[in-house]
């Protein structure tokens, strides 16, 4: 019989579907389980397809009830398949009140439709060599069918601004080839198409979003970035708590090649798939991300991740010691959902050397989210253009005049204050928007540069800082070049200020950089000698001309006979490197009078004023 051929057919693809979908470790997501549970029905339905073909065809070998027993289960299963469309389309919902909504109403309603089909009679025409049912219960059958079918295809238009695109147009799909097979089944009762029809949209959903290797990162077999916030955003609606650790594998001092890397990654994989209890994520390239359902899990298991992290591993080119880097996040409940807790992941990628590990605490939840706020004041400070250049004067002893200024990033609030950079500089260095705020600050320098007549005015140069990131960035040189070619800047009027950046691979970036900019007419500070940022070696490797005494190394000049003495001499070891030298920093007469005594160079300090605006600074300098 053809009809029973069709039935094989799309039983035999929703068995290969469900093989492929079970064989497979999955997340038991909300759209998982109504997937396979849609698979599930499905496959009853064409079994109880063919048997209520059979049953029909050979009615003689057993009681008639038996016969309407089979053709009305295959029946309620159709309305069974249609109602998991519509609550699968209703699982991606982000609303879990609206999900549990749309599934307590869609639930009753396929109770009563349950009932009908049971309670109402079915027929079973035989005329002319067809066989096939009719009377009320197939009726209620098409009935309930069409409803879910409709209410799924208008309910995934209405929210198709909650939920995945994907997830609305397969179902789309797969409800409008269901429609198509019920209108011919309905007029050629001898064509049973929509068990087949099922059987084509369940493939459909599964080549488009239910396969679960789109969960699983290929090159280590670990769920992926994606399903991670999937996961996520799962646990926080249905209020679960959950634990986790994100492991950096190679901070920026340990650097791999492609295949070192590949083995690392899948010998800590299969590592790490060994802790109890956990889930494991790669979250990007080099980070894996364990969670735990069990909040005291992690705590118990992170001494063993520690131990499994230590082991070394054997790559093609010897044993390879990892010096990860954690950030432990102990309590979901301290987040508001899934995009704060990458939000806080983010917020500790810029980490302390000194240190293997971050624990985000409700203290340091309430500092991020203070980060937070600022970040996103930073960027609309930096897309409405309230990032204002403040100039702080600087002494020459030689000349006892002002003679040069640094320029100082503000931040402009809307009610007129100012945002000082002790708030905004450190949450900028944890993102790229430190690069834009240099790169605003230093355009502004040169447009203050190219309006103003500064030999007029006696300025010899202005000093402009240069974040870490930046001196790492390789068009760097270029970047700043185009600028000052820009407003016409002569590049003499310009002093770069540098502080040390750690490893060699960015001193080399760095001093490439400086070649660059040395080469154009740009000169180069040393900034924050004093702090533990800046050291000897810096002053004797780097192109440097002018080395700045930090405020701390100036204060501390005055607080003992033997930080005196330390200071004295370096300050002759610079000179005889024949630099220049500028004391931050200085606040009373007496500093002042003492940095004059031992002729240092530069001044610079509230004893003379404070950072002040660009009109203020000109005035300030011709009138002193």
């Amino acid at each position: 019989m053809a009809e029973i051929g069709i039935q094989y057919c799309g039983l035999a693809l929703i068995i290969l579907l469900m093989y492929f979908s079970y064989r497979r470790k999955n997340l038991g997501l909300h759209s998982d389980r109504t997937y396979h549970f849609a698979l599930v029905s499905a496959n009853i339905c064409l079994l109880s397809d063919v048997l209520s073909i059979q049953a029909l065809a050979h009615m003689d070998l057993w009681p008639m009830f038996v016969t309407k027993f089979v053709c009305k289960l295959y029946i309620n299963m159709l309305v069974f398949v249609a109602f998991f469309g519509f609550s699968y389309i209703a699982s991606d919902l982000l609303h879990r009140k609206m999900r549990k909504n749309a599934g307590m109403i869609s639930g009753l309603i396929m109770v009563v439709a349950t009932l009908v089909i049971w309670i109402s009679p079915i027929y079973i025409h035989t005329e002319n060599g067809d066989l096939y049912t009719y009377g009320p219960s197939v009726t209620a059958t098409y009935i309930f069918a069409v409803f879910f079918v409709i209410s799924t295809i208008v309910f995934a238009i209405a929210t198709a601004k909650y939920v995945n695109s994907r997830r609305t147009v397969s179902t789309l799909a797969w409800m409008i080839i269901w429609l198509v097979a019920a209108g011919i089944q309905f007029f050629n009762n001898s064509l049973p198409m929509v068990g087949f029809a099922t059987a084509l949209g369940l493939t459909i959903l599964f080549a488009d979003l239910e396969n679960p290797e789109t969960n699983l990162d290929r090159e280590t077999g670990t769920f992926t970035a994606h399903a991670l916030m999937a996961f996520m955003n799962q646990q926080f609606e249905e209020d679960r708590p959950f634990a986790g650790v994100n492991i950096v594998l190679n901070p920026e001092e340990q650097i791999f090649d492609r295949r070192q890397m590949r083995t690392i990654l899948i010998t800590i994989a299969r590592r790490l798939e060994t802790i109890p209890g956990s889930i494991l994520f790669r979250n990007v390239a080099s980070e894996y991300a364990l969670v735990f359902k069990d909040k005291n899990a992690l705590e118990a298991q992170f001494p063993n991740i520690r131990s499994l992290m230590e082991q070394p591993i054997e790559t093609d080119d010897g044993e390879v010691e990892l010096r990860p880097y954690y950030i432990i996040f102990p309590d979901s409940t301290l987040a508001a959902g899934a995009e704060e807790v990458f939000a806080f992941h983010s917020f500790f990628m810029q980490h302390d050397p000194e240190l293997d590990y971050r624990i985000i605490d409700a203290e340091e939840v309430k500092r991020i989210r203070e980060g937070l706020r600022i970040k996103a004041e930073i960027s609309e400070a930096l897309r409405e253009d309230r990032v204002e250049v403040f100039y702080h004067p600087i002494f020459s002893v030689d000349q006892q005049r002002f003679t040069s200024a640094e320029a100082l990033a503000r931040i402009r609030n809307r009610d007129g204050s100012l945002m000082m950079p002790g708030a905004f500089i450190p949450v900028a260095e944890t993102s790229d928007q430190i690069l834009h705020i240099g790169q605003r600050v230093f355009a502004k320098v040169c447009e203050f540069l190219a309006n103003h007549d500064m030999e007029k005015v006696g300025i010899e140069y202005v000093e402009v800082n240069l974040s870490v990131q930046q001196c790492q960035r390789k068009t760097l040189a270029e970047e700043y070049i185009a600028i000052m070619e820009q407003y016409h800047v002569d590049p003499s009027y310009i002093n770069l200020e540098i502080t040390e950046s750690g490893s060699v691979r960015q001193r080399k970036t760095l001093i490439a950089n400086m070649k660059a900019l040395i080469d154009y007419g740009v000169r180069f500070s040393l900034d924050d000698f004093g702090t533990g940022e800046s050291n000897l070696d810096y002053i004797m490797n780097m192109p440097v001309d002018i080395v700045k005494f930090d405020r701390t190394l100036t204060q501390a000049y005055f607080s003992s006979e033997r930080t005196k003495y330390v200071i004295d001499t370096i300050i002759e070891m610079i000179r005889g490197l024949d630099l220049e030298i500028v004391s931050e920093g200085v606040e009373t007469q007496e500093q002042y009078h003492t940095m004059m005594e031992k002729e240092i160079d530069y001044i610079q300090g509230y004893f003379f004023a404070k950072p002040m605006p660009a009109d203020e600074f000109l005035f300030f300098v011709q009138s002193h």
